[in-house]
């Protein structure tokens, strides 16, 4: 299930946070989000960086180029998928676009990067557990330009004087 929608509106930019709510090891201050965002994530989280657009079964809903202010109708249209269960996910080659399925609803992300030298991926997915309270394992699966993927070990790790910090995996 979707539990919350990004840390907040950056362009077309966003997070799905899927999944189970997870507590987050410190409390995020943007008044943007509600409290259960401020407090909890998702297993999974979908970081979409590229061009996408939201449609139901006859209609557009929304897309990368809408207005995301508050009201406006990207913010509107993702806040469609809160609650909702994926029910499909397909990967399109040669680039990994990628379809996510809501029910009567399709997610299209469409893997626009695709210069080697861009400072971005098209999106990337996290999948986190935790072994113990105060550490965090996972993987990062990452979606870059002409459909080169990675993954990568990541590791983080709880302390008094830095909340949050990554370890480098070896």
């Amino acid at each position: 299930m979707l539990e919350r929608l990004g840390r907040e509106w950056h362009g077309s930019h966003f997070i799905l946070d899927l999944g189970e709510k997870v507590p987050r090891d410190y409390r995020i201050e943007n008044p943007t989000l509600t409290e259960v965002q401020r407090t909890f994530r998702g297993e999974l989280s979908l970081f979409v960086e590229c061009a996408w657009r939201l449609d139901s079964k006859s209609s557009v809903i929304c897309g990368w180029g809408d207005s995301n202010g508050p009201n406006g109708d990207l913010v509107r249209g993702l806040r469609l998928l809160c609650g909702r269960r994926v029910t499909r996910v397909s990967l399109q080659h040669p680039a990994q676009d990628l379809e996510v399925c809501f029910g009567d609803l399709v997610l299209r992300v469409f893997c626009d990067q695709t210069s080697p030298l861009s400072h971005g991926s098209n999106y990337s997915i996290d999948s986190w557990r935790s072994p113990r309270p105060s550490l965090w394992k996972g993987l990062k699966f990452v979606v870059e330009a002409r459909g080169r993927t990675h993954k990568e070990r990541i590791t983080r790790v709880r302390s008094k004087r830095n909340p949050v910090r990554s370890l480098p995996r070896g």
